[in-house]
């Protein structure tokens, strides 16, 4: 019997100067290998003086013979999300299918 192992490692980047860098937090929701199913939340605090508040996920893999980690395509993920006009604080979900294993992924959060 071949078994399936999914393991979900988190990050979170900023994107703003440190002075400026607002209180952010990545956090891992969902995860059912069974049916190879993950789901990260982003929450990003309030940002002086910032028009929008924005959010990039990006999702990565390495399989078990690879020694580095490397983007991989999700619906979702790779472009920028905004926030509606005048948040202060915003939290985002995105949620990915289809994960295989055994492989490590991650979801990297940059914050503007």
């Amino acid at each position: 019997m071949r078994r399936t192992v999914l393991t979900i490692v988190l990050f979170a980047a900023l994107a703003a100067p440190a002075q400026a860098a607002p209180p952010a937090k990545v956090s891992l929701t969902a995860c059912v290998p069974a049916e190879r199913v993950a789901q990260f939340e982003a929450r990003m605090g309030a940002v002086k003086d910032a028009a929008r508040l924005r959010m990039k996920f990006t999702l990565q893999v390495r399989q078990d013979d690879q020694a580095v980690y490397h983007r991989l395509a999700a619906p979702g993920f790779r472009s920028w999300t905004t926030a509606g006009k005048g948040k202060t604080s915003w939290v985002f979900t995105r949620r990915v299918e289809g994960l295989l294993g055994p492989a490590r992924y991650r979801a990297v959060v940059r914050f503007q």
